[in-house]
């Protein structure tokens, strides 16, 4: 019987520029575009589950899309040709969304294949998706971060994988892990890693080391106990059983081994706009739209000139005239607002010296419903004392679909030595259909 395959309908592979260690075949040889691919338009599959956990129906963000491969990366990283050329042929193809999970340190965009590749998507109308990278949720560590890119963090679910830890004396510690395993008895016996001469048989706590499992194993023990520094929003499958705690919870555990034993050892940064319901998105009500001439002047807002615009934008698709004059930024009406851009999330970075700040954000909405509505502001927040944000107009009136509305939230006060040093805040025009939310980040940096 021949099994045919709708969801995949091509694949390239590139292998330009440097040697990135790549097998020649559009194959995927390592399970990550695999990954990535179902994540962006995996068909439903009812009832799927790890050996019972997590049971559910399982689904990509649009499972009706069709997928389009193309591979540019090998065992040894990316090549900046094959990314540029498969994002040309990706263009050419006449793709409706390009997803791509790749990154790196943030840097100018005119260095940034990623940004000047999705900048040309962009100019045909295609919207590039992209991973925000794997380093968070600490601060300063989101790739991908060109306006004109839709950039996506990784995100929590409203259920958390506990794996529970009882010690002898009864008390119960809650740990993270998907577990996956039967144990045979109900208690074991209890060691540290310092004093595991013999793990054979036990449960063996450690100290801050995620590869805990695989040496627990090797060393015949029934599992292990990993305390580690970090805070953990994630749980992963392990080769035997075990739980991750906290440090504090670890020192708890530490101190039941030693009374047992003769010795022993002594924040919106991180949410972004909130969670993406696939479903919901369909029908947002409000956008922020966002023209080619709208990025161009926010580069020439952000200080890009003649020379370096071009490096981002290319040449006119229009002439092959190698003339710059069109990328004057004289030529363009100047960018207004704080940051330049009529874009859904707002900043503002503050300078040591600044002891005061006044600043307007000003944005465009359009609205993409049906009947006529009455949008009300609100603005929330937890640490903006000594700042006043405030929204004119609170009230955004529609009549008709694509109706546009335009707002301006000011943003005023005294920044003292107790001002936090990250001062967030949420916007949200509401209707009764529609919640459209926006972070507002002010941010100074630490002396």
């Amino acid at each position: 019987m021949m099994y045919i395959c709708r969801k995949v309908i091509g694949a390239r592979y590139y292998n330009l520029g440097e040697d990135t260690g790549m097998e020649a075949t559009p194959a995927d040889t390592d399970g990550h575009g695999t990954h990535t691919s179902s994540t962006a338009a995996g068909s439903s599959v009812k009832g799927a589950s790890l050996y019972g956990v997590a049971k559910g129906t399982a689904r990509g963000g649009v499972p009706s899309a069709r997928i389009a491969m193309y591979k540019v990366c090998g065992n040894y990283g990316c090549s900046d040709m094959s990314l540029l050329a498969a994002f040309d042929d990706a263009i050419a193809d006449g793709v409706d969304v390009i997803s791509i999970s790749i990154g790196g340190n943030a840097q100018d965009f005119m260095n940034d294949v990623i940004a000047i590749g999705s900048f040309h998507a962009m100019k045909k109308g295609i919207l590039t998706v992209c991973a925000g990278g794997n380093d968070g949720p600490y601060e300063g560590t989101i790739n991908n971060v060109a306006p004109w890119i839709f950039t996506v963090a990784a995100s929590n679910s409203d259920r958390k994988f506990e794996t529970l830890v009882q010690l002898g004396n009864g008390i119960k510690i809650s740990g993270m892990s998907i577990n996956t395993f039967s144990p045979k008895k109900t208690m074991y016996p209890l060691t540290s890693s310092d004093l595991a001469y013999n793990g054979t048989g036990k449960i063996v706590l450690c100290l801050g080391d995620y590869s805990s499992d695989w040496t627990v194993k090797r060393s015949r023990g029934a599992g292990t106990i990993i305390a580690v520094d970090e805070p953990q929003d994630m749980a992963s499958t392990t080769l035997i059983p075990a739980s991750l705690v906290s440090a504090n919870q670890g020192i708890l555990i530490a101190h039941y081994i030693n009374t047992t034993n003769v010795s022993g050892w002594e924040d919106p940064l991180s949410s972004g706009s909130g969670l993406l319901n696939p479903v919901d998105a369909v029908h947002p009500g409000l956008v922020y739209d966002v023209s080619q001439n709208d990025y161009i002047r926010y580069l020439c807002f952000e200080g890009y000139n003649g020379t370096t615009l071009s490096l981002v934008r290319g040449g006119d698709d229009d002439s092959s005239d190698s003339n710059k004059s069109h990328y004057n930024c004289s030529k363009f009406k100047p960018a207004i607002g704080v940051d330049g851009l009529n874009y859904p999330s707002m900043h503002v970075y503050l300078l040591n010296t600044d002891t005061h700040i006044s600043e307007t954000f000003q944005r465009t909405v359009t609205y993409v419903g049906d009947a006529p509505t009455v949008f009300k502001a609100k603005v929330t927040s937890s640490n903006t004392k000594g700042l006043s944000i405030k929204v004119q107009p609170e009230f955004l009136s529609f009549t008709m679909p694509k109706q546009k509305r335009s707002f301006k939230i000011s943003v005023k006060g005294t920044i003292t030595d107790d001002t936090p040093y990250t001062i967030t805040a949420f916007f949200e025009w509401a209707d009764f259909n529609s919640r459209v939310r926006s972070p507002i980040l002010i941010y100074r940096p630490i002396v």
